[in-house]
């Protein structure tokens, strides 16, 4: 719910900080987190971290939104989910 509530930025951040401590407890994915912090990062107009949101060009084709540094990108995505297929699937090219 937090993640689709792009009009309402205040309410992505409050659950975004429980989802951290949840991840840092082991108790929350930290995928999650990833997907959160980017989609308040696009919303924001500001570089994603770990390059999970993407938009729609056409009918057929997404393109990757800005990531900060796609190379940290890449080291992010696997340190948190290295066997993710959601996550290695799309990995980043320079």
């Amino acid at each position: 719910m937090a993640r689709d509530s792009d009009l309402d930025v205040a309410f992505q951040r409050q659950p975004r900080e429980l989802l951290a401590a949840s991840v840092k407890a082991n108790i929350a994915a930290p995928r999650d987190l990833a997907h959160l912090s980017d989609r308040i990062a696009v919303t924001e107009k500001r570089p994603q971290e770990y390059g999970t949101q993407f938009t729609k060009t056409d009918r057929c084709h997404l393109q990757l939104g800005p990531v900060d540094d796609m190379a940290l990108a890449n080291g992010r995505r696997l340190a948190i989910a290295p066997n993710d297929a959601a996550i290695v699937t799309h990995r980043l090219l320079p």
